[in-house]
């Protein structure tokens, strides 16, 4: 006779509340058939080839990244594209999971496109990060229709159409600036300590900061006018490489400047958005 078990795993992620402090999330799987054990292990198992969180495996997506994953067995490119959407659903349905791929908003893919994807390009000589994560994505969306009833292809693939030269602009643009911020970034002698800690020197000489969500209005030269999200202040920064900058883009960051200077210096790069990415991104202003 089958006695029910349970399965539990925990779950570590910042508190929201009173600062820095790591909560613990317990989740419980209870098993109604003898082998259901046996199968989520087995899942977990393949999850952990592209770490996915095992708290999909409880949601409605996971099964269906690993079914997928299941396909492509040793493609390093569909890992590193379950990799990133596992943990985008994680983040995004933190709270309020659907049940369904059906019951998602549309919303949910355009952000995917233009918040969450430009956070985690990785910086590279040859720049084709989104163009392989976009790819990846369409064919990942035609199979889960087919697979699942959803009818997300017509959708996404729309999506992908109207950002995605301006992703591809991101980045290259986010290349430009730690090129210009890192010159030694590409070499095997880098020493990014050394770099960092002389921008963190510059920093703290600086009379003024100011890290928000800028909206760029003009390019003039080798100064860029930009716009503050919230508070719709100008700024104007010198030195920012433009060779792949468009009016309208969204600059995450932090600038600063001296005493009696004219123009603000970039500092810091937290991300670079399509211009609608303005939004849906929330910033607290610091200064």
């Amino acid at each position: 006779m089958f006695n029910e078990r349970r399965f539990s795993f925990e779950e570590p992620r910042e508190s929201q509340k009173g600062g820095p402090k790591i909560e613990i999330r317990s989740f419980v799987k209870i098993f109604s058939r003898p082998d259901e054990h046996k199968e989520v292990l087995e899942m977990i198992q393949i999850g952990a080839e592209f770490n996915m969180p095992n708290r999909a495996i409880m949601e409605f997506y996971g099964r269906d990244l690993i079914a997928y994953k299941r396909r492509y067995k040793s493609n390093e490119q569909v890992n590193h594209f379950l990799h990133i959407l596992s943990h985008y659903m994680k983040e995004y349905y933190d709270k309020d999971c659907p049940k369904s791929w059906k019951e998602c908003q549309p919303s949910f893919w355009e952000e995917l496109l233009i918040t969450y994807l430009p956070t985690i390009i990785k910086i590279s000589v040859n720049q084709i990060e989104t163009r392989q994560f976009l790819f990846q994505l369409k064919k990942f969306v035609r199979w889960l229709d087919k697979t699942t009833g959803s009818s997300w292809y017509e959708k996404v693939s729309a999506d992908i159409e109207e950002y995605k030269m301006e992703l591809i602009a991101c980045e290259a643009t986010l290349n430009d600036v730690f090129q210009s911020m890192y010159p030694k970034i590409h070499d095997s002698d880098w020493d990014p300590r050394k770099d960092i800690h002389t921008i963190i020197n510059r920093m703290e000489e600086c009379t003024d900061t100011f890290h928000s969500l800028f909206e760029v209005l003009e390019i003039n030269g080798e100064v860029i006018t930009v716009c503050d999200n919230e508070l719709k202040l100008p700024f104007h920064i010198l030195g920012f490489p433009t060779a792949h900058l468009q009016i309208g883009m969204m600059l995450c960051g932090m600038i600063g400047k001296e005493s009696g200077d004219n123009y603000w210096t970039w500092y810091i790069t937290d991300g670079i958005y399509p211009h609608k990415a303005g939004e849906f991104i929330q910033m607290v202003n610091t200064y």
